[in-house]
């Protein structure tokens, strides 16, 4: 309804400073509005609740706001820390959770490296029990062997063989080719 002028005999002019369009009437300027001002009519009512939705979130404590990079040293570097109240925006500091996480994280590994070491050096006293059975194995059969397996080269036994030759079949010797002759 603002936004057209009404002439003194009825015809409405559109008042938006870029189209100025004369109608005939106040219903076609209407028609007009909507179809080619639609955006800008929006943003005209937009603007008639930005006074109430900006006191409606400085009110708010925990308004959604983008969060501020806070530098927490070398070795963390910059966290994106979330900004709350409304009153005095405040964020909180970062940097104690995150060297408490560091600490708990190191007692964490260093717990796994004992756990890794135990580990390997219960592995190593049982390889070790584990080769020395071996050695001991070994030890005894190669005694066993010395005793078992000594044989004198002066005095070895006769051993005698028979051989028999009465049911070996002999094949005949293969017969020899003929050549054939050629006809002149």
């Amino acid at each position: 309804e603002n936004h057209g002028i009404i002439d003194g005999d009825g015809r409405a002019r559109c008042s938006f400073h870029f189209c100025h369009k004369l109608f005939k009437d106040r219903a076609f300027l209407q028609k007009h509005l909507i179809k080619k001002h639609s955006d800008q009519l929006r943003a005209e009512c937009g603007k008639c609740h930005d006074d109430a939705m900006m006191t409606a979130w400085d009110n708010d404590e925990n308004r959604p706001v983008p969060g501020v990079l806070i530098d927490c040293g070398s070795k963390f570097g910059l966290v994106t820390c979330a900004v709350k109240g409304s009153d005095k925006p405040m964020a909180a500091d970062p940097e104690p959770r995150l060297w408490k996480e560091e600490e708990e994280r190191m007692a964490e590994e260093e717990r796994k490296y004992q756990e890794r070491q135990a580990a390997a050096e219960a592995a190593a006293r049982a390889e070790e029990m584990e080769q020395k059975r071996r050695q001991e194995e070994l030890a005894a059969s190669a005694a066993e062997k010395r005793k078992g397996n000594f044989v004198d080269v002066d005095d070895m036994p006769e051993e005698k063989v028979e051989l028999s030759f009465e049911d070996v079949a002999v094949a005949p010797p293969p017969k020899k080719k003929k050549k054939k002759k050629k006809l002149l």
